[in-house]
């Protein structure tokens, strides 16, 4: 297996905390591929890619440089969440 695709597996892997997280807070997170997790029917994470899509704006990106939590506490407008 390749170095990419090992760091990728590991973001998956990370990601499930974040889930995990979310469930707690009520929010009802799907599994919808092994990489790609749909949150409240309102925005896919790809946490492998890093990469996002809010389905209720169109709005595709790059989440690269971000922190994963703090983007979806952005997206989804969670306070005090980290």
């Amino acid at each position: 297996m390749e170095e990419k695709e090992l760091i990728a597996k590991h973001r998956c892997f990370k990601f499930r905390s974040v889930v995990k997280e979310l469930v707690e807070l009520g929010f009802v997170v799907k599994k919808i591929t092994y990489s790609q997790f749909r949150i409240n029917d309102m925005i896919d994470v790809y946490p492998a890619e890093r990469k996002y899509h809010n389905l209720m704006t169109k709005e595709r990106g790059d989440i690269r440089d971000t922190n994963i939590r703090t983007f979806v506490k952005k997206a989804l407008g969670i306070a005090n969440y980290q």
